[in-house]
């Protein structure tokens, strides 16, 4: 064999040891590569439980003072806690509601603490309302030392709402002859206080709006609403 050929192959045979790739895959000392390390994932934390917010409330009573029988309509406010609420109400009489919005009517005079006791969860917030109410009215007010009678105080009967009976505050207003009576409407819409027989009517109140009648004519007027019929009370009027 000529030298050239034998050192062209010697040059091939080179070449071949140094090409990338054809070497097997293993480290210089021949060991295998180490395989790699294990991802970890990231511990997931359940969020903690939130408390609820404070509970707290307030309530009114309207009216709170009047004649009897006097009808009172509560509501109760709360607000914070679960957003779930049971209401007891004790109206200082031995009487009882679980209402929201309850109506009583007294039919004794004398001074009743009325209570109202909001649980919602383990929390629980109470509020209190006095209401005085008073016998009935006496009899025509004696005349001043002029000779002319005393000027008579308006009577004032709130629209509590779309009630049945318990809906005007007082239900049983009285009255007499010459007396200005006046209807505030205390309720979210439109109401109206209308006799039956079409003695007076206040025509359509808007809500916090007032209207007034004086009395002329002594005797009993039933009356209602309108707008929402269930809605009825009584006017009393005396000489």
């Amino acid at each position: 064999m000529s030298r050239a050929v034998t050192l062209a192959r010697a040059v091939s045979l080179s070449i071949l040891l140094v090409l990338p790739g054809c070497q097997d895959d293993q480290t210089s000392n021949g060991a295998p590569p180490a395989a790699p390390a294990p991802v970890t994932a990231p511990a997931v934390t359940a969020p903690l439980p939130t408390a609820p917010p404070p509970l707290s409330l307030t309530c009114t009573a309207d009216p709170r003072s009047g004649s009897v029988p006097l009808a009172v309509t509560f509501r109760a406010f709360p607000t914070g806690g679960t957003g779930t609420y049971d209401f007891l109400w004790q109206f200082g009489d031995g009487e009882r509601s679980t209402q929201v919005h309850p109506s009583h009517t007294y039919t004794a005079a004398g001074v009743f603490d009325t209570s109202v006791t909001v649980t919602s969860g383990d929390q629980a917030r109470g509020c209190e309302r006095s209401v005085r109410v008073e016998g009935a009215p006496a009899g025509p007010i004696p005349p001043t030392p002029g000779g002319s009678p005393a000027p008579l105080p308006d009577l004032v009967i709130t629209i509590v709402g779309n009630s049945g009976a318990s809906s005007y505050s007082p239900s049983l207003a009285d009255a007499r002859v010459g007396q200005r009576v006046v209807w505030r409407n205390a309720d979210f819409i439109f109401h109206t206080a209308t006799a039956n027989g079409g003695a007076f009517d206040t025509g359509f109140l808007a809500p916090g709006a007032s209207r007034s009648i004086v009395t002329a004519t002594p005797g009993t007027f039933p009356y209602h609403c309108t707008i929402h019929p269930g809605m009825v009370a009584t006017l009393r009027v005396a000489p």
